[in-house]
């Protein structure tokens, strides 16, 4: 099962780490030897691309507490990790630039005849005051220095490192990046590999169950028969409620929402204009986490023929 992060060297020093992960052998510090072993400190920035991948950020923040963490705002479906997660500390989280506020829209957000300024991502503190209990470090202010010289903004486009576009779709609000000098483009869930012949520790039913850490954070989105596009007649009729948790899913290999545009509401205006803007970029390659690199051309086939609903 492919579990990936992504690691991007920095033009001045240290690097941005996207949807972090543990090591082979599920510590922290092994991945702090290979960035040492490739000269890739400090982590600078800590990309968490999805509500979903938070399951490795307490131990980054542990090793990694000088870094700044960034997460999505997510939608009124889907709550953002600063309030999921309010044991880390985020020093900012982004929001598309039409996205007000939890499942809120304004009209630029879906009008094709905005100013480009309008389509960069905006930077916003978290709503959750940092206390004691947070790991030490980082900071808004100080994130909002590092940030403008990394990624494009009105005032930052033609030398910034990152194009950065939110998937506008009133649910994961997944982080996606251009890195420009690559031509790299970098998702999270945007594309999965899904095979069934991956099986991991939980057996056939469990196909997504390594590594062990990893594991954990996978019920809602695979096993949970609501969640299953089978089920949407129970789920519509509330029997799913009675049902357990670990129930094997129908189809347990893609989740439901990926398949099928009903089994949880998404706003496909939103997210057709997103789409739009990724496609626009010039990328030559494609990094995700749950598939193999791809060559830029076949990324683009992938992509449409995946969210071809919208």
């Amino acid at each position: 099962w492919y579990c990936n992060m992504v690691v991007v060297r920095l033009p001045e020093d240290g690097c941005l780490v996207y949807s972090p992960v543990l090591g082979p052998d599920s510590s922290i510090e092994s991945v702090q030897a290979e960035f040492a072993k490739y000269n890739l400190l400090p982590v600078r920035v800590v990309v968490v691309p999805t509500p979903q991948h938070h399951l490795a950020i307490a131990e980054y923040q542990r090793l990694f507490p000088e870094a700044f963490y960034v997460c999505g705002k997510a939608s009124g479906q889907m709550q953002s990790l600063t309030k999921k997660r309010r044991d880390l500390r985020f020093d900012g989280k982004l929001r598309p630039p039409g996205r007000v506020c939890d499942g809120v829209s304004i009209n630029s957000s879906l009008d094709k005849t905005q100013d480009s300024i309008n389509l960069f991502p905006i930077m916003e503190p978290s709503e959750i005051p940092l206390s004691a209990h947070h790991p030490s470090g980082g900071g808004y202010e100080e994130l909002l220095a590092v940030w403008s010289e990394l990624a494009s903004s009105s005032e930052n486009n033609a030398n910034s490192i990152f194009d950065v576009c939110i998937l506008d779709d009133n649910r994961t609000g997944e982080i996606v990046l251009l890195h420009k000098p690559s031509k790299t483009l970098i998702v999270s869930d945007l594309l999965y590999k899904s095979c069934r012949d991956i099986v991991g520790p939980g057996g056939v039913s469990h196909n997504y169950s390594a590594p062990e850490w990893f594991a954990k954070g996978q019920d809602e989105l695979f096993y949970d028969p609501r969640m299953n596009i089978e089920n949407a007649s129970v789920m519509d009729s509330g029997e799913a409620n009675e049902r357990p948790r670990t129930e094997p899913s129908v189809r347990p290999l893609l989740p439901s929402y990926r398949t099928h545009p009903k089994a949880r509401t998404i706003d496909t205006a939103g997210l057709k204009i997103s789409l739009e803007r990724i496609l626009a970029w010039d990328f030559k390659r494609c990094l995700a986490c749950h598939t193999d690199p791809i060559a830029g051309d076949e990324a683009r086939k992938l992509i449409k023929q995946a969210w071809g609903f919208v």
